[in-house]
């Protein structure tokens, strides 16, 4: 009798294992990816934008491998109620420039992909020569479009003006959201409490507002969505130049939600020069081979990383980070889905050596 309750101990531990397996690889099947551009333009900064003929590449890639391309509003949703998101993709735009009409628009309107616009309504209302009008934005919802929100203006939430507290700050600026909001809805009839922060720059302030006022929120550091994904600092795949390579788009396109949290050491955002050695992140699932996880850094390159336990390990920085828009990016192929890799970005934002800001 002893043996036979071994034995049915051994059976029971190894179907809990077995089924923990399956509910990992339905979990991480259910990434999505969302891809953001600026200008579709050869005119224009190339770090801010991609070439009309590689565009188009981008949609027949997205139409010859089958991808599920949705609007963000149906995305998120599904997202958030944790449903079936597999082979999901959104495209998004920021800053609603006026060269979208020559060659981004036509192209998804032929392929019948849904897209995003976020803007900054006060840049509309100068009729700025670059930017979309409230007319063109208008029609465009009538075509499919989705029109977010982007800030009142293109101002960083991130930057406070020396003399005002964060808490001043956050109501000054909130308050610029909420009415960003109402003139987006105002204008196009739409009122999807979607955020992207400008220039990607965010604090745990930012994220609690936003939370509080039930925001989605999009960032600018990349990796793919997962049910676990935080609603305040959503990835997006940058897709610009250099970025635009079909190559890249394909691996970016193939990622897997990292499910990683980082230790409350490692949650700053805005950090001073010399202040950030190290990186400590806590694993939520082990769909992947310890020895194979691999971190990169802004400028740095490849990282040491070491396994405090079975489920947190540490990035050690060979140098300080440098100052900008500084990331650490963590890849690991993944055991259940071998041909696919875990994908996880944490950014800072790092001050120049006297304190101050560097520039946008």
């Amino acid at each position: 009798m002893q043996r036979l309750g071994v034995v049915h101990k051994s059976f029971y531990a190894f179907l809990l294992m077995f089924f923990s397996l399956i509910a990992t690889m339905v979990n991480q099947a259910q990434a999505a990816v969302i891809l953001q551009y600026h200008h579709v333009s050869t005119q224009t900064p190339k770090i801010t934008s991609i070439a009309p003929e590689q565009f188009s590449k981008h949609l027949a890639l997205l139409q010859e491998k089958q991808y599920q391309v949705v609007s963000l509003p149906d995305l998120m949703t599904k997202v958030a109620a944790g449903q079936n998101v597999v082979n999901h993709v959104a495209i998004t735009f920021d800053d609603g420039y006026n060269n979208l009409l020559e060659h981004a628009i036509p192209e998804l309107e032929k392929y019948g992909f849904a897209y995003t616009i976020f803007i900054n309504p006060q840049v509309v209302d100068q009729k700025s020569a670059s930017s979309l009008t409230w007319a063109e934005l208008k029609a465009l919802t009538k075509r499919g479009a989705t029109i977010a929100n982007h800030g009142l203006t293109h101002d960083s939430l991130a930057r406070i003006p020396t003399g005002t507290s964060i808490a001043e700050w956050v109501k000054q600026k909130g308050d610029e959201i909420l009415a960003a909001q109402a003139k987006i809805a105002q204008e196009t009839g739409q009122d999807y409490r979607l955020f992207a922060y400008p220039y990607g720059e965010y604090t745990p302030e930012w994220q609690a507002w936003l939370k509080d006022n039930d925001f989605i929120a999009f960032s600018q550091q990349s990796g793919a969505v997962g049910d676990f994904t935080d609603l305040t600092i959503v990835p997006r795949f940058p897709v610009s130049q250099p970025y635009d390579k079909i190559a890249n788009l394909s691996d970016k396109l193939n990622t897997l939600a990292f499910d990683l949290t980082p230790l409350a050491t490692s949650k700053s955002t805005v950090v001073s020069y010399g202040s950030v050695k190290e990186l400590v992140m806590q694993v939520n699932n082990l769909d992947f081979h310890p020895k194979l996880l691999a971190c990169y850094v802004s400028g740095l390159g490849k990282q040491e990383v070491t396994w405090l336990d079975e489920t947190t390990f540490k990035v050690s920085f060979t140098q300080d980070l440098k100052p900008g828009r500084q990331r650490c990016n963590c890849t690991a192929p993944s055991i259940s889905m071998p041909s696919r890799y875990y994908w996880y970005s944490k950014p800072w934002f790092v001050l120049q050596q006297d304190g101050q800001w560097f520039p946008l």
